[in-house]
């Protein structure tokens, strides 16, 4: 159904259910909704209604189930709301209401269940609200509702669900709580609340679900033993909860998830937590957790997720961590662990997702005791793993992500590696294989998304079936030492997003369909590139860096740069470029570093680029520069580095403001 509401509606005065959800509904709610004195049930959900509520909602005395979510309901919830005093359900969820909540809304006393999430409310919840008697279900998360929580929020003894996450709320909770008995699910996440330490802070007893994430709680921990035992899922993360995680946490003995991430724990682990043995998922990464993790991690016989990543953690991977056969993730990412992986690890057939890149893990991979045919996850990079990839790799059928970059591995890729159809991600970067060349069997990898060995030892020229993977958006194959000619295929690569060829050999003109890709990034400095840079660069729409510097490349600057709108960095130094600077360029307001050392461009940089405070790296006497400081220019030698792709590089020199 589609177009607006009609007038004749209003003649349906004995009608009790109204239901036109789901459709294609625009315009407004008329006000001549207010003549259905007998309506009991109306669903105006999921439309494309845009108009404040009537007030004239009011005068359906009768109702007792209202949904006007999913719509673009605009204004204030009307006063004249808490005239329906026999709705039991009112949904006004997702929508952009505003203004704040009407104190009427306490007269709704039959009311079970009220839903107004992902609005833009504001202000304080009206202490009203604590006459709602037999409601059930409160979710007014999302919204710019600030200050404190009223105490009268206590009175609703038979809440179930209170939600009131991602607001503005400050303050201190309320004290005993306990009084929810009935409360089974409490959200407070993404607020500035705080906890009490004074005793005072008496949790709801039924509790099975609790999230206050992203506050400024503190001593919560420190009193898990006064936490209700019915707690299945609890989630502390990024609070400022501070010293060793305390024995008593483990008094919560049915706890099924528990997240205490970014906060500031500190300490070894509690050998008392291997008595959590109902939990399927811990994370208790992003703390400050140090000495070796503990043996009694194989308690752990449910877990199904454990995240121990960014913390200090010292010493090896315990080899109970294979008593956890329901494990299917696995992070120790940026520790101090060390010592070999255990075999273990490799025969757990339920992990799927392995991360332990930044760590000092060492020892060879060059065979696996038995292979985990559902790792879909495999990601080691920036340790100290020696020896040979090996070939029975290929049996991991399901390996979507390996990344082993930046270790002491050697030798040959196997070539059963090319032959891995789920591969999305290879990175291989910074290590020293022997790769004559990367070989046209790199077409099998179907679903490849990224590609990197950078830093490799990579020799041969570049196989023109690499740029045939329609699923490629990035390839990174810089610092190596790559011939020959980028291949005319490079066309064919319309997914491409970054491509870096930097500090290769490749020579030859940069072929046309080359100028034609759609990607952001682009970088090719230090090649022997010759030839010019093409007026249809023009087309590059979606390109933000483009570094081209140390390369044999000549001609004007085509005034079609001017086109690209979303550049940020510019890098042409150590070119043959001749020509004067096209005026076009100072269409670019979002560029931020210019590179033109070392070449013959010439003319004057614009005025706006001193407004804009864009990185200026120039030769002494080439391009005039009224804006910036002395001595901003670079004295004239041949060859020189030019400025860095990267956005933290510090700047060479800057216009004077």
């Amino acid at each position: 159904v589609s177009g607006t509401i009609p007038e004749t509606l209003e003649k349906l005065t004995k009608l009790n259910s109204l239901d036109l959800g789901q459709n294609q509904i625009v315009g407004s709610i008329p006000s001549h909704i207010g003549k259905l004195t007998n309506l009991e049930y109306a669903d105006f959900s999921m439309n494309l209604i845009q108009s404040t509520i009537p007030s004239e909602i009011g005068e359906l005395s009768q109702l007792i189930f209202l949904n006007l979510s999913d719509n673009n309901l605009i204004g204030g919830i009307p006063p004249q709301i808490g005239l329906l005093t026999n709705a039991r359900v009112m949904d006004l969820r997702d929508n952009k209401l505003s203004y704040a909540l009407p104190t009427q809304i306490g007269s709704l006393s039959n009311l079970e269940e009220l839903y107004l999430q992902e609005n833009s409310l504001l202000g304080p919840l009206p202490t009203q609200i604590g006459s709602l008697k037999n409601l059930k279900v409160l979710n007014i998360s999302e919204n710019f509702v600030f200050d404190t929580i009223p105490k009268e929020i206590l009175h609703l003894r038979s809440l179930l669900s209170l939600d009131l996450s991602a607001n503005l709320l400050s303050g201190y909770l309320p004290n005993n709580m306990k009084k929810l008995s009935n409360l089974h699910y409490l959200h407070l996440n993404n607020n500035f609340l705080l906890d009490r330490d004074d005793g005072e802070q008496k949790w709801p007893p039924n509790l099975v679900e609790m999230n206050v994430s992203s506050n400024y709680f503190k001593s919560i921990i420190s009193k898990a033993d006064e936490l209700p035992t019915s707690l299945l899922r609890l989630d502390l993360s990024e609070n400022i909860i501070s010293g060793p995680i305390p024995p008593s946490l483990s008094s919560l003995s049915n706890l099924e998830f528990l997240n205490l991430s970014s906060n500031s724990l500190r300490a070894a682990l509690p050998y008392t937590m291997g008595q959590m043995t109902s939990l399927k998922a811990l994370d208790l990464s992003w703390n400050r957790l140090e000495g070796s993790i503990p043996s009694e991690i194989g308690s752990f016989v449910g877990l199904q997720s454990l995240d121990l990543s960014f913390n200090l953690f010292l010493g090896s991977i315990p080899s109970e961590i294979g008593a956890l056969k329901s494990l299917a993730y696995f992070d120790l990412t940026n520790n101090y662990v060390s010592g070999a992986i255990p075999a273990e690890i490799w025969t757990m057939d339920s992990l799927e997702r392995l991360h332990l890149s930044v760590n000092s893990i060492n020892g060879s991979i060059s065979s696996f005791p038995v292979i985990n045919k559902n790792f879909t996850e495999i990601v080691i990079s920036l340790n100290l793993l020696s020896g040979t990839i090996p070939s029975d790799i290929v049996m991991m059928s399901t390996l979507r992500l390996l990344d082993l970059s930046s270790n002491i591995l050697y030798g040959d890729i196997p070539s059963e590696l090319w032959a891995m159809h789920s591969l999305e991600v290879l990175k291989l970067s910074h290590n020293f294989f022997n790769v004559p060349t990367i070989p046209s069997q790199i077409k099998a990898l179907n679903q490849l998304k990224v590609l990197s060995i950078s830093d490799s030892y990579i020799i041969g020229t570049l196989p023109s079936e690499l740029f045939l993977l329609k699923s490629l958006r990035s390839i990174d194959l810089s610092r190596n030492y790559i011939t020959g000619n980028v291949p005319s295929e490079i066309g064919m690569a319309e997914s491409m997003v970054e491509l870096d060829l930097s500090e290769n050999s490749m020579i030859g003109a940069i072929p046309s369909a080359f100028w034609y890709l759609n990607v952001e990034e682009l970088n090719l400095y230090g090649n022997k590139f010759v030839g010019r840079i093409q007026t249809v660069v023009s087309r590059m729409s979606s390109l933000r860096k483009l570094n081209i510097g140390m390369n044999f490349m000549s001609g004007s600057i085509p005034s079609e740069i001017g086109e690209l709108s979303l550049l940020r960095y510019l890098v042409l130094a150590s070119n043959s470029f001749t020509g004067t600077l096209p005026i076009e360029i100072e269409s670019l307001k979002n560029l931020e570093v210019i590179d033109i050392e070392n070449t013959k461009i010439s003319g004057s940089f614009p005025n706006s680029f001193c407004e804009q405070d864009v990185v200026l790296n120039f030769s002494c006497g080439q391009i005039e520069c009224p804006c910036c400081k002395p001595g901003a220019c670079i004295p004239p030698r041949s060859l020189m580095p030019s400025v860095p792709m990267h956005e933290d590089d510090a700047p060479l020199s800057r216009p004077n403001n």
